[in-house]
């Protein structure tokens, strides 16, 4: 039992909280331009989703709110990576699809910010603020979009 517990923590360590590389530089970002869905002004507060509460809840909107706060500094990339782990903790969240939509937006991937909103606004239900944003998100792609 003991070796156990000592073989998942040293995975957790290993995979759950893994960093970049202090050799590798970070990626730099081309497009500075920060999408209105979270404006600098916006408290950044997130719904909850209708369902019942687990262990994870709490993990998972503090890396929404990580997420949110890389992609307010430009950090795109950073945001994603972020987001992304969120993802893995809870698919059902639709603040995650939000964030990783608009730095998609942000990084000019149009029809991969389209996709992660169509995921996300039929799990946003209910949720106005969210359904809101998710609309428009929505109308910048369709205003900037060339594809």
């Amino acid at each position: 039992m003991k070796y156990t517990l000592l073989l998942l923590a040293l995975l957790l360590q290993l995979f759950g909280c893994a960093s970049r590389d202090p050799y590798y530089p970070a990626p730099q970002e081309s497009d500075t331009r920060q999408p209105s869905v979270f404006p600098p002004e916006s408290p950044g507060k997130i719904e909850p989703a209708q369902r019942q509460p687990s262990a994870s809840d709490s993990a998972v909107k503090e890396l929404i709110e990580q997420a949110i706060a890389f992609h307010r500094e430009g950090s795109y990339q950073r945001s994603v990576a972020v987001a992304e782990r969120a993802m893995r903790l809870d698919r059902h969240e639709p603040s995650i699809y939000l964030v990783l939509a608009a730095n998609y937006v942000a990084l000019q991937d149009y029809s991969q910010a389209e996709r992660l909103i169509s995921q996300g606004l039929p799990l946003a239900e209910g949720q106005q603020q969210t359904e809101s944003r998710f609309r428009l998100l929505l109308e910048e792609i369709r205003k900037t979009s060339h594809y």
